[in-house]
């Protein structure tokens, strides 16, 4: 049996400008919209591979919304657990690309309809059995989606689930960011998985070196922290393990959705090798198989940087062959 992943916050629209010359371009004369969102964009990369892919979060009722839910259903997320806001909107994220396709975000989320979510909206027959709980830490970022966080990861591990983090830092979600550093340390004692960047542990804990960083977590019940660095190896890291994976050698048009691209695949092959947190922690302890994931997760990340747009550049199985 196999474990369905859960994927948990937003999902909004990226608007794609057509030009390139990065965020202060005046080049740019229109904007293509594409469905997007960090959870989201896992939730397809995952569902496009074969797994058994849902999406937790709140949709607006206008008609960005119904885009956004028809294009879930297109790419085969199921969204039986999707709920709906009475008056937030869909959230907008302008992106930007630079010469070299790395991109730039400015958001218009206010009264978006994600920040509705309570733990009221959880679902908790989706809980009963094990599965993969993975979460943007945007979502801690406010109260009402963060108190439905916190309640979905302490479901999880009682169904003896996975728990997965993608820390995926944005500054314009946060108040801070001594906030969302202080938050992310605070939850990171009850995931399994930390995936994150090695710019957003500079960003996040400055003061801090990678090495220091990634042993706290590993110290605190983490069972593995993978941090990626661009185009530079993968590293990765377990209470027993220290290695890292080259990174495929690919022309870049669009870094938009690499990370989550990363992340599905990544859980895409936890789920297919794994039915409970107790296989996952074995697994943890097998170098050979921890390379072969890490390094299909890489290939799926290479994959979507080779092409425009999140969904649309999200790899098949045949994609990776």
């Amino acid at each position: 049996m196999t474990m369905p992943i859960i994927s948990y916050g937003e999902v909004l629209i990226d608007m794609l400008a057509s030009g390139s010359g990065g965020k202060d371009s005046t080049t740019a004369e229109s904007y293509t919209r594409y469905p997007g969102g960090a959870p989201a964009n896992v939730a397809v990369a995952a569902a496009r591979l074969g797994a058994s892919s849902f999406l937790l979060g709140k949709l607006s009722k206008d008609a960005f919304g119904k885009f956004l839910l028809d294009s879930l259903k297109q790419y085969g997320v199921d969204t039986r657990f999707i709920r709906y806001s009475e008056s937030g909107k869909t959230a907008l994220a302008f992106v930007s690309l630079d010469s070299d396709g790395e991109r730039s975000f400015c958001f218009y989320d206010d009264n978006a309809a994600h920040k509705d979510f309570s733990i009221g909206d959880l679902p908790v027959e989706a809980f009963q059995i094990p599965s993969i709980f993975n979460f943007s830490s945007g979502t801690l970022a406010v109260p009402g989606p963060r108190e439905a966080n916190l309640r979905a990861i302490a479901l999880t591990r009682d169904s003896n689930g996975v728990v997965s983090m993608d820390i995926n830092y944005r500054a314009a979600f946060w108040e801070s960011q001594e906030s969302a550093a202080s938050c992310t340390r605070e939850v990171a004692g009850g995931v399994d998985i930390i995936k994150t960047s090695g710019e957003e542990l500079q960003l996040l804990f400055g003061e801090h070196g990678v090495d220091e960083i990634c042993s706290e977590w590993l110290d605190s019940g983490v069972a593995l922290v993978i941090v990626t660095n661009g185009g530079d190896p993968v590293v990765y890291r377990t209470r027993s393990i220290s290695a890292q994976t080259a990174i495929p050698s690919t022309p870049v048009v669009d870094t938009t959705a690499a990370g989550d691209a990363f992340v599905g695949g990544l859980l895409y092959q936890l789920s297919m090798l794994c039915e409970n947190r107790q296989d996952f922690r074995a697994l943890c302890a097998d170098q050979s198989k921890l390379a072969h994931i890490v390094s299909f997760a890489t290939r799926c990340g290479a994959v979507t940087v080779s092409r425009f747009g999140a969904f649309t550049s999200l790899p098949e199985s045949d994609d990776l062959l």
